[in-house]
């Protein structure tokens, strides 16, 4: 008990002194003082009065310095110059994309699904209100598929159009 009253009581003599010595030390130093205590040196071919006279304080920067400084109040603000503008190139749409439909099955659950080719990439299936590169299926029936890019609704469909085989012969 007395051991561990002595160690608290050393603890806190010590803490005065270093409270004590950081007062005493750092905020009542004057690094003024200093620069008036300093004799000057006599110089090789100086006279002894200059010797006796203090040190006047010297800032630690040139004027060039003080002229560029950022927080100098002779620094004013400066009326930026008018930007001229660059002329306006006319932004090209988005290129439609390539869209093929595979196909459609009808999984387990009951849904179609649609195999969605995009610019020639592999097949992507596809439920209703999935999204890929921007573009939505929004309905799927059993031979066609309707998506939606860019605000433009497009019709895809598994039916083969039928075209003329021998289109001279139709004349």
């Amino acid at each position: 008990m007395i051991r561990r009253g002595c160690t608290a009581g050393f603890a806190g003599l010590l803490l005065l002194f270093a409270v004590w010595h950081f007062y005493a030390r750092g905020l009542q130093h004057d690094p003024y003082a200093e620069y008036t205590a300093v004799k000057v040196k006599q110089k090789a071919g100086g006279s002894a009065a200059q010797a006796a006279a203090p040190v006047a304080f010297q800032p630690g920067w040139s004027a060039d310095i003080h002229e560029k400084n950022l927080f100098s109040p002779s620094r004013t603000y400066r009326e930026p110059k008018p930007v001229v503008a660059a002329p306006l190139v006319p932004v090209e749409p988005p290129k439609r994309p390539e869209v093929v439909l595979k196909g459609v099955i009808l999984d387990s659950f009951g849904e179609y699904v649609a195999y969605i080719e995009v610019d020639k990439a592999k097949s992507v299936p596809m439920r209703k209100g999935d999204k890929t590169d921007n573009i939505e299926l929004i309905d799927i029936s059993g031979r066609k598929a309707v998506l939606k890019w860019n605000s433009e609704i497009m019709n895809l469909s598994l039916d083969k159009i039928k075209t003329i085989e021998n289109p001279k012969a139709v004349r």
